[in-house]
């Protein structure tokens, strides 16, 4: 579930629309079986910031442009969920009805430590004061139903997942 405006002043439920608003990407990224907030990339910007498998060593494993994304609120898996979907995307849209601008730069490249000999993710780093603020706002008015975090806030979009200790070459 990926909750998030296509543009300023996009229509949504608390605009009349009677439908959530969402970026097309969210239709073509696989299923899976967690649930988040995201603010996936624009189809140019997700091209521009895709890495190819070629710039990569082996056994690394991309993220396709259709899939990058800035997680806002990670809420763990499905089946864990204290929310319902229909209560979560109405949430999510009246927030979303509000702010639909978020001011980011992006600041670099990165890369979290694996943890186990799992594979270590490789991101750009997004700063934007509105988007730590936003996020607040999501998990504040999310209560209960945002699960304990453990790990702060640090907002990116992860490219690729390359093996832990190799050097990614980027």
């Amino acid at each position: 579930v990926a909750i998030l405006p296509k543009g300023i002043g996009a229509c949504s439920i608390a605009d009349g629309c009677g439908v959530l608003q969402v970026n097309e990407a969210i239709v073509k990224a696989p299923p899976t079986d967690s649930v988040m907030v995201a603010f996936f990339l624009e189809g140019a910007d997700a091209v521009k910031y895709a890495i190819s498998p070629a710039d990569l060593p082996d056994g690394s494993e991309v993220v396709t442009p259709e899939e990058l994304h800035v997680t806002l609120a990670y809420l763990g898996k499905v089946a864990d969920q204290k929310i319902s979907e229909h209560d979560l995307m109405s949430r999510m849209a009246n927030l979303a009805s509000r702010e639909v601008f978020m001011p980011a730069d992006v600041q670099g490249l990165g890369r979290f430590a694996g943890k186990d000999g799992k594979s270590e993710p490789v991101f750009l780093s997004v700063g934007s004061t509105a988007l730590h603020d936003f996020r607040e706002r999501i998990t504040s008015y999310l209560g209960d139903a945002m699960p304990a975090q453990t790990n702060g806030f640090l907002p990116h979009v992860t490219l690729a997942y390359v093996p832990q200790g190799i050097d990614a070459g980027i």
